[in-house]
Order: structure tokens, then C-alpha cells, then sequence
């Protein structure tokens, strides 16, 4: 043979056969490496070692180099699923079912992942099983996808939960709030009819009534914030303050692992949200914590607040394991996370930066392997202006001749606020929505009008509507109450709104406030 492909036979030479088959092998290789799956032969006696791919060592994290047998299986199979793969194979081995197993491995490092294995049985000419002949991939990021999927389902059946719960505690402690501030105003008009001795107690009682009451209506504040997605409204806040309150909060979670200290200097204000930028520092803290390994010598984490170049700079900085950089890159991605599956959702660091972010500012991470990490957030200072303060109830020289109608489903609501206002106006309260109207519809007039958002039958914007068709005037003049458990199309309702609503539970003081400022911005209207 010279020069050609073939020798006298016309058959291609061994030499080209075995080029031909390497590269064929090689092309198959890398076909499994970028499909992520590998194949494998499992033979049924004890006698003939396994045959992986490449592909297969990979996912397992076993030695390319390493003879595996049968009896190596419980070797790399999760303990806790052993039984379900051992039992596949002999169901596969009967002829009851294909072998179709997902279940856990162990690599050699201790690594545990998710991984789907499927085979067919090979039998000879007289039907005796041969050899199971599969594949495997490996799917723990998809099992990590749907553990987060039903984490999301599970979030928004629990907000929506806690938007129920807020709003059905929202008006009790509306008016219970109001009850109590006119019980507290009733006490200052007898002060001088009991003794010093009784009125101090009765004082110290109505504080420590008013104290539970208010850190009720905190809580019920929390469980609206969790249960919208929106940065919410905004306002001046102290960073340094929301640092303070982010170490409180998370105190018996950090305290045990590390010490914390503080350099909080004069840092300004900023336009935020305070429950959600004290999140952030709570996320952070904890964070900061889990860094720490238990019992190290080295525990410590320094939160350090500054001013910089028209910035407030929050610097957060442990003394743990620190952050490599392959992890560093991708660490503020949603679902990313380096901790165990069920442990942690990965949307931490995703949610704090869309936060701050939302806030206009900027988080960003320095970090050494084996000696801690620094997290920094710089949000702009606020505007230099006066924040102008809530509008003050005016003092008891109002005309009686104020007249104020109440509309609210919820009686007892009603009556309190019926009870508080009525000290200095001429009050009409009714539960009753179409009743509300139809008083208007005949004529009657009013000052203002206090109305709830969500009632049975005609709902606050119904009765706007109606409002606005018979008297566009006495519609100016309507202020409206909602505890929180919005509809979209009541929510649309109030963004569209030009009046003033307020959310309930809310301080008697405050509706007065607000009654008080739009009488005034409609005087003569």
C-alpha cells in the first residue's frame, strides 16, 4: 500500500480504524461533558469492574484512575437513599419496572448533590440479564430551583396571610387607640377631682396600656411591610439609628458567635424606608455572624458609620472565613448561595441590594480568604431642607358647629372615633355606606368625612364615586381609612386618589390632624 487509505484488500489499515475510533470516543466525550451527562455500565456479577465515562467520574468526584465494582455502590450513594437505588435495580432486574432513580451522592469530599439515573436491562438469546446500561446527570441545581419555587409559593400564600392578619388587627387597634386617647383626655379634665396619689396610678396604668398597645400596632406594621414587595413610603431616617436598631434586632443571633462593636460618628439622613434599610443591616449583621466559625478565636464584628462626599457610608466588617472570589462575583445573585440545600434561600443579598439600590445607594464587598470580609453601603445624604412636621390639633377654639360624618363597617371602630371627636365637633357616625350617601343625596353637608376603604356591599371608592356625581364638593372633603389589606383595584383606587387616606391603626391625634388641615385648605369651599 502507498499513498491511499486502504491496503490491497481495499479495507482501511488497523492504524486509521483506531484514529478513527479515538476520535469517535473523544467527540463522545466532550458530547457528554457539554450535555452534563454520563454514562455508565453496570454489570450484575462481582466479578467484572464497573465502566464510566469520564463524564461519570466528574459528577460522582470519584479518581478517573479508581477501579469501582458492584459492591463500591454504598460507597457513593447517599446512606438514606441506598435502599431506594438497590431496590430500582432489582425491580429492573424482575422486569417490574425501568430503572428511573433519583436519590443523593456523596463525593468523596463530603459534597453532597442531587443526581437522576436511568438504565436498560440488557438480557442474552435466553433472557438472563446481562448488564444494566445508563446514564446520569446531575440535578441539584434544579432540585435547588424547585426547593426555592415552593419557598416563593409558600412566601406569597404567607403575605398574603399577613396581609389578612394586619388588617383585621389594623381596626380593633384603631379603636382601641382611640378609646384610649379619649380615656386619657377625660383623666386630664378630672385631675382636679381626685387625688394626686389616684391619678398618678391611673396615669402609669394608661401609659403601660398605651406602651402594649403601640408595640402591637408595630408589629402589625412589620407584618404589612412583609407582606408588600415595594420599597413603601419614605421618609428622613438617621442611619446611624437604623444601625442601632438593626443590632438590637439581630442581637440573639449575632451575640452568640461574635462580639460587636461600634464607631457610629455623625452620619446624616437619607431618604428610605426605615424597616426596609434596617433590614438590610439585619441581613448583613447575620450574615456577618455566620461567617464566624463556633468557637473561634477571632469573633469580632465592627460597624462603623460615616460621611463621605455627600454620602453616608455603613461599613460592616467580620473577622470569618472571608469570601473567595468565584463566589464574590456571583453572591448578590438571586437563589445564589454556598450553603447547604434547605439552608438558607440564597435571596438575602438580592433583596438588600434591590433595597438599597432602590434608595439610589450602592453595596459593595471587600474580602480575603482566612481573614474576613467588609460590606459596605453608601446611600446619598438627604436634601438640606426643613422635614416639615405633622400638622398639630388646634387647640379647643373650634366652632361646635364642625360637622364631621364617620363612615365605618366596624361598630365599635365607629363609636371610638365617635367618642374621641365628638369632644369638639358635632359628630354623625353610621355603619352603614348607603346610608352615608343617601344623607348626602338629601343634603346634608358636612365639614368632613371619615370614610373605610373596604366595607360589604359599597366600598369606600363607591361611595367616592356616588360622592362625586351628587356633590363634587362634599367628595373634596372626604378622608379615607384602610387597614392594609388592599385589593389591586382598591390600590389603583388610592395611588389615583388627590384626598388624604390613612392606614390604619392610627393615633385619634392623627386623624384629628389631618381632619383639622384639609377643614382649613377648604375653608370658604
Amino acid at each position: 500500500m502507498r499513498g491511499g487509505g486502504t491496503d490491497d484488500t481495499g479495507e482501511a489499515p488497523i492504524s486509521t480504524l483506531q484514529v478513527e475510533l479515538e476520535n469517535t470516543r473523544l467527540h463522545f466525550e466532550e458530547a457528554e461533558a457539554i450535555a452534563g451527562i454520563g454514562s455508565w455500565i453496570l454489570t450484575l456479577d462481582d466479578e467484572t469492574p464497573l465502566a464510566w465515562s469520564k463524564e461519570t467520574y466528574r459528577i460522582l468526584g470519584i479518581d478517573p484512575s479508581k477501579v469501582l465494582w458492584r459492591r463500591d455502590i454504598p460507597s457513593w450513594v447517599h446512606p438514606d437513599d441506598l435502599g431506594s437505588v438497590n431496590h430500582g435495580i432489582e425491580a429492573a432486574i424482575d422486569g417490574e419496572a425501568p430503572f428511573d432513580n433519583e436519590h443523593r451522592i456523596v463525593r468523596p469530599t463530603g459534597e453532597i448533590r442531587y443526581v437522576q439515573a436511568r438504565a436498560t436491562l440488557v438480557r442474552d438469546a435466553q433472557g438472563k440479564p446481562l448488564r444494566m446500561v445508563g446514564i446520569i446527570r446531575d440535578i441539584t441545581e434544579m432540585k435547588d430551583v424547585e426547593a426555592r419555587l415552593r419557598l416563593a409559593d409558600r412566601l406569597v400564600s404567607l403575605g398574603t396571610l399577613a396581609a389578612g392578619v394586619a388588617h383585621e388587627m389594623s381596626t380593633p387597634l384603631s379603636y382601641v387607640l382611640a378609646s384610649l386617647s379619649r380615656v386619657e383626655a377625660s383623666l386630664a379634665r378630672l385631675q382636679p377631682q381626685i387625688s394626686a396619689v389616684e391619678a398618678s396610678a391611673m396615669t402609669d396604668a394608661l401609659g403601660d396600656i398605651r406602651g402594649g398597645v403601640e408595640r402591637v400596632r408595630d408589629i402589625v406594621s412589620d407584618l404589612k411591610t412583609f407582606a408588600r414587595s415595594d420599597q413603601q413610603s419614605t421618609r428622613l431616617v438617621d442611619v446611624a439609628a437604623a444601625v442601632v436598631s438593626a443590632i438590637e434586632v439581630s442581637a440573639a443571633d449575632v451575640q452568640r458567635r461574635a462580639k460587636v462593636t461600634t464607631s457610629l460618628a455623625e452620619s446624616g439622613r437619607v431618604v428610605a424606608n426605615t424597616t426596609r434599610l434596617t433590614q438590610v443591616f439585619v441581613n448583613l449583621l447575620v450574615n456577618a455572624a455566620q461567617a464566624i466559625p463556633e468557637g473561634s478565636e477571632r469573633a469580632d464584628i465592627h460597624v462603623s458609620t460615616r460621611q463621605s462626599r455627600g454620602s453616608v457610608i455603613v461599613e460592616i466588617a467580620d473577622t470569618g472565613t472571608g469570601i473567595t472570589p468565584s463566589v464574590r462575583d456571583r453572591m448578590f445573585e438571586p437563589f445564589f448561595t454556598t450553603k447547604p440545600v434547605g439552608v438558607g434561600t440564597g435571596l438575602g443579598l438580592s433583596i438588600c441590594l434591590g433595597i438599597v439600590t432602590g434608595f439610589g445607594g450602592e453595596i459593595s464587598v471587600e474580602s480575603e480568604v482566612g481573614r474576613g470580609s467588609t460590606f459596605r453601603v453608601s446611600l446619598p445624604l438627604a436634601p438640606l431642607e426643613v422635614e416639615s412636621p405633622p400638622p398639630e390639633r388646634l387647640p379647643s377654639t373650634r366652632p361646635r358647629s364642625r360637622k364631621i360624618l364617620i363612615v365605618d363597617d366596624e361598630p365599635r371602630f365607629a363609636k371610638s372615633l365617635h367618642l374621641a371627636l365628638s369632644l369638639d365637633n358635632d359628630v354623625t357616625s353610621t355603619t352603614d355606606p348607603s346610608d352615608a350617601v343617601a344623607r348626602i343625596e338629601r343634603g346634608e353637608r358636612y365639614d368632613a368625612i371619615l370614610c373605610d376603604v373596604t366595607m360589604p356591599g359599597l366600598g369606600g371608592a363607591d361611595v367616592f364615586e356616588r360622592v362625586c356625581r351628587t356633590c363634587p364638593a362634599q367628595a373634596e372633603r372626604m378622608v379615607f381609612l384602610t387597614g392594609g389589606a388592599i385589593s389591586p383595584s382598591t390600590s389603583e383606587f388610592l395611588r389615583n386618589l388627590r384626598n388624604r387616606w390613612l392606614l390604619k391603626p392610627v393615633e385619634t391625634e392623627r386623624v384629628v390632624a389631618v381632619v383639622d388641615e384639609m377643614i382649613r385648605s377648604r375653608a370658604g369651599g
